[in-house]
């Protein structure tokens, strides 16, 4: 289970940090500034290639329809500003964190530990909003009025990476980008030490993941949660050590469809 939950954390940051979305009937990507294109992307079954039979080809298309593109800022907005509450949320339990080093009683303690479990609350609460914008965006969507196909077009192999690159539920344990290792690492983070403070459980398959972290990249944990360094591009030995492991870990637990 907790595999399975570190890559669903995993999977779900990734979208906002590769700006594309995973929809039901494809992916849209995730815009900031309205003058930007907006583009829909989904598998479709194409004949293309030396192959004579159809085969699933990802089509890239802009949307073009006035209409659609005030439908998408809409929700859009909306989706961005769940994202800078989050960022808020994640200072505020940090700072609670810090006070409970200071706390000199268990009353104290107590207190802050309660704030902290309403935090966590917002946080799932922010990710359920989020989903709900993205059911919006798969019903806006799931038409082929308002987008055009784009045939000709540089970047295509960009987007293509990106498709692979976000799904990461998807992809192959020995193929995992570093990206995507840096997002598990941050999951598995998040759902280590945004428990209770005060929670001395491990869950299963915590133990492992811990111990490598500690021993092959040397990561100082403490009760202060900035304390825990991130990996850095120096230490690419240790990183695929890690690596390794936290694959045998996910293939065990998760991609075996075990939990």
């Amino acid at each position: 289970k907790l595999a399975r939950e570190i890559l669903k954390i995993a999977e779900r940051n990734l979208q906002d940090i590769l700006s594309l979305l995973i929809l039901n009937n494809g992916f849209v990507n995730k815009l900031e500034k309205n003058t930007d294109t907006i583009n829909f992307l989904k598998f479709e079954k194409r004949i293309f290639g030396r192959s004579t039979k159809p085969r699933d080809k990802l089509i890239i298309y802009q949307v073009d329809s006035e209409e659609l593109k005030v439908k998408y800022w809409e929700l859009m907005k909306i989706y961005n500003q769940y994202e800078k509450d989050l960022e808020k949320i994640y200072r505020e339990i940090k700072k609670n964190r810090r006070r409970i080093d200071k706390s000199e009683t268990k009353k104290d303690m107590k207190k802050i530990e309660k704030e902290i479990n309403n935090l966590l609350k917002q946080i799932e609460n922010n990710s359920q909003n989020k989903e709900k914008i993205k059911n919006g965006l798969n019903t806006i969507f799931n038409t082929s009025i308002g987008i055009v196909e784009v045939k000709k077009l540089k970047n295509r192999s960009e987007f293509e990476d990106l498709v692979k690159e976000v799904q990461i539920s998807k992809v192959k344990p020995s193929e995992l980008t570093n990206v995507q290792f840096n997002s598990l690492f941050h999951a598995f983070k998040s759902v280590k030490y945004m428990s209770p403070p005060t929670d001395t459980a491990i869950p299963v398959g915590d133990v492992v993941l811990e111990n490598t972290l500690i021993k092959e990249i040397g990561l100082r944990i403490s009760a202060n949660i900035d304390d825990f360094e991130d990996p850095i591009d120096d230490i690419k030995e240790s990183i695929d050590v890690l690596r390794d492991e936290i694959i045998k870990e996910s293939a065990k637990n998760y991609f075996s469809g075990k939990t």
